[in-house]
């Protein structure tokens, strides 16, 4: 069984989208070797994973739809710990 990309992607989306928002809040000098960067790097190279392999490997898209999640969590975790320091 493997899971769509409708399924998928949008969690990845979701979490690029909070990965980028905190990362142009916290960090004005805007490094390449932050972890957020490094976050919303991983993400795009899910999201083309998923949509060249996923189809032909249903293994890969079950375990990018959890990475997805995981990533989703930790996005929501990041912003969330701004937002209680300010």
């Amino acid at each position: 069984m493997s899971m769509p990309s409708y399924a998928v992607v949008p969690p990845l989306l979701v979490a690029f989208m909070l990965l980028a928002f905190e990362h142009y809040k916290t960090n004005p000098v805007h490094q390449l070797r932050d972890f957020r960067f490094l976050m919303m790097a991983a993400v795009v190279v899910m999201i083309f994973t998923q949509l060249v392999i996923g189809s032909i490997l249903p293994w890969v898209s079950l375990l990018l739809f959890g990475l997805a999640l995981v990533w989703l969590v930790v996005a929501a975790a990041l912003v969330r710990r701004r937002m209680r320091r300010s």
